[in-house]
């Protein structure tokens, strides 16, 4: 259906390759080199005491689209708190009216600035200049027009938001910022020779030692490589281990991810979609279901659709309609809301005996 172990992030293709990212946390913001504006006023400039995030998406990117009103909401709250802060949403697309018309058909669900950047002009400066390969991704502005942070919002959350709201109260420290985005790029340059062990070894067939390199990322830097915790449990299942997979989730989860929803929802639905029926392990699917759904207040679509698979699976066929009903009111993605809605109708034939 959806691909749920890239949940969060798309990652898309980019031409340039260079010796380190040229775009930092502390340095100064690049210009908007915008071709069409699509919506709201234009940010022809980034004015001084005003805090920006600038958010790159695209209209076929099925987590780009479960987060947009959840930005509608935040550009809500600070103009609800009279504080200087926009919301600017830069596809790179080629087709303006493909935008445009996703743009109109969102409405109010999309109530923010929207820039088209058709000959990538902006995305070089941005994307390809801090070397971010995946979307959404997001800058913050600061009213000096420092760049704040640099990530993925739909996958650290938490650090997004907590990141908007010191720089949109003043509070943010600058300093410290540049120390982390310091730190965490020289543990990614020293784990660049063991990623080139695990490539190469994937790429020769030699899964032993993929696993070992995967494990010695993970150690070295969970929160970063958590991909990897969950690349290993499918090299595990593929090599007919599913016994060994399952153990090894359970115990690298309960070790550094029992509260990463990603994680959680990518094993679980991995169990419910890719395993073969007699090698699924419902018990533990329902359980990093149920977990990922609880740290997301049970208000994630695509996380409410994998329970609602784990407890049709599991026999529990009202509940699992139930759960899916309600992810057809939380999602704005037509396409996920149409594939919901022919569960719904597909479990409840089922369950009348049709």
């Amino acid at each position: 259906m959806f691909g749920k172990l890239a949940a969060g992030v798309v990652l898309v293709a980019s031409s340039v390759a260079m010796a380190g990212p040229t775009l930092k946390v502390g340095d100064h913001a690049p210009e908007l080199k915008i071709a069409n504006w699509v919506k709201g006023d234009p940010v022809t400039e980034f004015e001084a005491g005003h805090t920006y995030v600038v958010e790159f998406w695209a209209t076929w990117c099925p987590p780009c689209r479960e987060s947009i009103p959840h930005l509608t909401e935040l550009q809500a709250e600070y103009r609800e708190a009279k504080k200087p802060v926009t919301f600017v949403g830069v596809s790179s697309e080629k087709d303006l009216k493909v935008v445009s018309s996703f743009v109109d058909k969102m409405g109010e669900k999309m109530d923010y600035v929207v820039a088209f950047d058709d000959t990538r002009k902006t995305s070089k400066l941005w994307m390809d200049a801090a070397e971010m390969q995946g979307i959404p991704c997001a800058f913050i502005v600061t009213p000096k027009q420092e760049i704040a942070y640099i990530g993925y919002p739909t996958m650290e959350q938490q650090r997004f938001e907590e990141t908007l709201a010191e720089v949109a109260d003043g509070t943010f420290d600058m300093a410290s910022a540049k120390a982390e985005a310091a730190r965490l790029a020289e543990a990614a340059a020293k784990a660049d020779a063991i990623k080139k062990e695990f490539t190469d070894a994937m790429e020769a067939g030699d899964i032993p030692t993929a696993l070992a390199a995967a494990d010695r990322l993970i150690e070295q830097d969970p929160k970063n490589f958590s991909r990897l915790a969950v690349v290993k449990f499918n090299l595990l299942a593929e090599q007919d281990d599913y016994a060994g997979a399952s153990t090894y989730i359970r115990e690298v989860t309960k070790k550094h991810y029992w509260d990463d929803a990603m994680v959680l929802n990518a094993v679980s639905w991995t169990i419910v979609d890719q395993f073969p029926e007699d090698k699924r392990d419902l018990k533990l699917a329902t359980e990093f279901g149920e977990r990922a759904a609880e740290l997301t207040n049970w208000k994630d679509s695509m996380v409410l659709d994998t329970v609602a698979h784990c407890y049709f699976q599991s026999g529990k066929v009202e509940k699992a309609i139930e759960i899916e009903k309600k992810a057809i009111t939380l999602t704005s993605d037509p396409d996920m809301k149409a594939e919901f809605e022919r569960l719904v109708k597909e479990w409840e034939s089922q369950k009348s005996g049709g």
